[in-house]
């Protein structure tokens, strides 16, 4: 697993604020055979989000041309409110494939005024690992891993909202 503080630049951060002005959320699962669900906005459509914003993951990730390039399956926002914790699962395949390629997310933490009293981590299994929701901070693993997001445990906190990249090589 990779870490990344301040991932994006504040202009990115603008215009994907500006995107969370009028989500249009839908009820989300993990899997199919979840029986809790939270708040998903796919934004795969969104020419800024699926070429503009990847180009800059794979320069800030790959670095140079030539290296390999991340190739983009979908990019959503999930938005957990209170008690709506997600549960473990895998964005891959069960040999940890996407489209034939080797699956990665890439998670991107959007709460701007976040408070480390209202909880809300990244729970990752095999190993064991919790990653606090800093603003803009990102993490970047291999799909396979078991994980799940947690909701603010404060009900006065905002909704969680994190946007995530699934990609493949």
């Amino acid at each position: 697993m990779q870490i990344y503080n301040n991932f994006f630049q504040e202009s990115h951060l603008i215009e994907i604020h500006k995107c969370l002005e009028k989500p249009t959320w839908k009820w989300h699962k993990s899997n199919r055979t979840d029986k809790t669900a939270f708040k998903g906005f796919d934004v795969t459509h969104i020419d800024y989000f699926r070429e503009y914003l990847l180009e800059y993951i794979n320069l800030k990730l790959c670095g140079p041309i030539s290296q390999p390039r991340y190739k983009l399956e979908r990019v959503y926002f999930n938005g957990h409110d209170y008690k709506e914790d997600g549960t473990f699962h895998q964005d891959t395949d069960s040999e940890g494939k996407i489209f034939g390629g080797e699956g990665f997310t890439l998670v991107i933490y959007m709460n701007k005024d976040y408070k480390d009293i209202w909880g809300g981590a990244t729970e990752f299994q095999d190993p064991y690992e919790l990653i606090v929701p800093e603003y803009n901070k990102s993490i970047l693993f291999k799909g396979i891993r078991l994980h799940r997001g947690l909701a603010f445990t404060n009900l006065k906190a905002p909704r969680r909202i994190t946007m995530a990249f699934k990609l493949y090589k």
